[in-house]
């Protein structure tokens, strides 16, 4: 792999990948082929700018040795190796009937943008949340300012985190 070594110190090393914008697939593949390197403690990918952390305890000739070695067949294995894997996983989840434990094995798997806009939203919680969101609408219409600022505030500290 093409790069140039913009920042580094003694445990991490900021890179700038040569070419094209890498895709949210592509990114996860070298994360993935990096993070399964011993000495490489953690990996992070910026598609935006092409750019990728990597936190390690190697020395440097021995990070870059490793980078430099990664090539596109690499990647693309990886690529359908991570492929396979989400596709192992959602099959698994299509057969648990057990909510609690739908909700703990999802909480553990990213979701990429193009899965996310083919499911569909249960029936009973569209109706819940249109409900809420008029609620809402209607408070903010309704209540004078003093009243709406106290009340939002109150959302606030009661913020349950998902």
């Amino acid at each position: 792999m093409k790069f140039t070594v913009e920042h580094e110190t003694s445990s991490s090393m900021r890179i700038r990948m040569a070419g094209d914008k890498p895709s949210k697939r592509t990114g996860d593949a070298i994360c993935a082929i990096l993070s399964r390197t011993a000495g490489i403690h953690k990996v992070r990918v910026y598609p935006a700018t092409k750019g990728l952390m990597i936190r390690h305890s190697l020395s440097r000739d021995a990070l870059v040795g490793i980078l430099e070695e990664l090539d596109p067949e690499t990647i693309r294995e990886a690529k359908q190796e991570l492929k396979e894997e989400r596709q192992e996983l959602l099959h698994r989840l299509q057969r648990i009937q057990d909510p609690h434990l739908l909700e703990e094995a999802l909480r553990n798997h990213k979701v990429d943008a193009k899965e996310l806009s083919t499911r569909k939203l249960d029936p009973a919680l569209k109706r819940k949340m249109r409900l809420r969101i008029l609620a809402e609408a209607g408070a903010d219409l309704l209540l004078p300012a003093p009243v709406q600022i106290v009340y939002h505030a109150w959302q606030l500290v009661t913020l349950k985190s998902f």
